[in-house]
């Protein structure tokens, strides 16, 4: 067996390819790998050379925040991508103002620059996930506030600030909070049934933990557009925490008794 020929059917059977989509120079090329989203769905990633092909240039075509957004992922564009920008952590990797994540590398560093990107799509995948149907022209600031503006009426010797702790489930993935009032983590999610699933999907992982199997969680699911469908969330989600329901922690936050789940 020709080993070159073996080396390029094994990098084919382990999902990684190459195709120039452009006879011009410098071409485009897709590239395959076996990288995606937590759905399956595939990573869309280009590369291009600059210059004298001195450096690499390796994009989305803005199809990493596309696929955000087919979660229901909204106004994730505000001041600047912000939000997506936070979720990033690898130095180099950027995303424009057209919303296309890129980084651009010296072809010597070729390499670690296609592992830095990928892994940056990669903190995105996780993000859209714990994300998923959010929109985050109300869910932050002013859900998020209005909730711990609630829970400092309700308590206000032990005010609710913004959760420093990271915690880990069994998986090892490692888990933060929306707010903390004493030993209490507070989530904070809008009634999305997608919203609904990565915080079941957390909560199961946190539960399955030794360390956090028994830690004191809230989750505050905003019913006041769809309070049906809530009151479901909340059922199903208070089998793992503690779960009110928006505009009862109002009325509570109003002197009035909360019905806990």
């Amino acid at each position: 067996m020709n080993i070159q020929w073996s080396c390029q059917d094994m990098c084919a059977k382990l999902g990684f390819g190459c195709v120039q989509l452009e006879d011009e120079y410098p071409p485009t090329m897709a590239l395959q790998t076996p990288f995606g989203f937590y759905g399956g769905d595939p990573f869309e990633i280009y590369a291009e050379y600059l210059g004298d092909r001195e450096q690499i240039r390796f994009f989305d075509s803005g199809g990493t925040l596309f696929h955000c957004f087919a979660r229901q992922i909204n106004s994730f564009h505000l001041r600047d991508y912000q939000v997506v920008k936070a979720a990033i952590k690898q130095p180099g990797i950027n995303v424009t103002h057209e919303g296309e994540s890129e980084g651009t590398f010296e072809v010597s560093n070729m390499a670690s620059g296609f592992a830095s990107y990928v892994d940056a799509l990669l903190s995105l995948a996780r993000w859209e996930f714990d994300n998923a149907g959010t929109d985050f022209a109300v869910r932050g600031p002013s859900l998020i506030g209005d909730t711990r503006l609630y829970l400092n009426a309700m308590k206000p010797d032990v005010l609710a600030l913004k959760s420093p702790l990271n915690a880990a489930g069994v998986s090892g993935r490692e888990y933060g909070f929306d707010l903390s009032q004493g030993d209490t983590q507070i989530e904070v999610i809008s009634c999305h049934r997608n919203a609904s699933s990565s915080e079941l999907y957390k909560l199961v992982d946190l539960r399955g933990n030794a360390l956090t199997a028994n830690m004191p969680i809230i989750v505050v699911v905003d019913d006041r557009l769809l309070p049906e469908q809530a009151d479901r969330e909340v059922a199903v989600i208070g089998q793992y925490a503690e779960a009110w329901q928006m505009r009862k922690l109002m009325e509570a936050a109003a002197g009035g008794a909360l019905t806990r789940h």
